[in-house]
């Protein structure tokens, strides 16, 4: 969620704002900015706040915003500073497959999930052997 503080008259020559629109970059120099879509970015201009989605996890955005009166467009904002955002647990990995089976031991292997924004460490397999849980050893 990001907010920004009152609206200047400066921006609005006095006028009601009734519309305004966010942009994002992963630069402070807006060079790579990309205007968010309104479903993206859900504005509440009373209380000056939008939540956007569609960023990536563990990145830093920068914002800037514009709003509409009844005369046009005011400029780009400021960029804001840099605003990360959040890391989260991956996703759940898909199903492990038979790579090799030998007498006294088995090779299997999977696609490592989205990772969440953060590296994974390390992968916790268990073996189900006639209705018991044995864990076998972490990579």
């Amino acid at each position: 969620r990001i907010t920004w503080p009152e609206i200047s008259e400066i921006w609005t020559g006095g006028s009601d704002v009734y519309r305004c629109r966010l942009r994002f970059a992963k630069h402070e120099d807006m060079a790579d900015a990309v205007e968010a879509s309104h479903e993206d970015a859900r504005a509440n201009l009373t209380d000056r706040t939008a939540l956007v989605s569609g960023l990536q996890a563990d990145e830093c955005y920068y914002f800037q915003i514009s709003v509409q009166n009844i005369v046009g467009w005011s400029e780009w904002s400021e960029p804001s500073e840099g605003i990360f955002t959040q890391s989260y647990r991956p996703d759940v990995p898909e199903m492990p497959h038979l790579e090799a089976a030998e007498t006294h031991r088995i090779t299997i292997s999977w696609l490592p999930p989205y990772d969440g924004g953060k590296k994974i460490e390390s992968y916790d397999t268990v073996l189900l052997h006639g209705g018991c849980e044995q864990h076998c050893r972490e990579f």
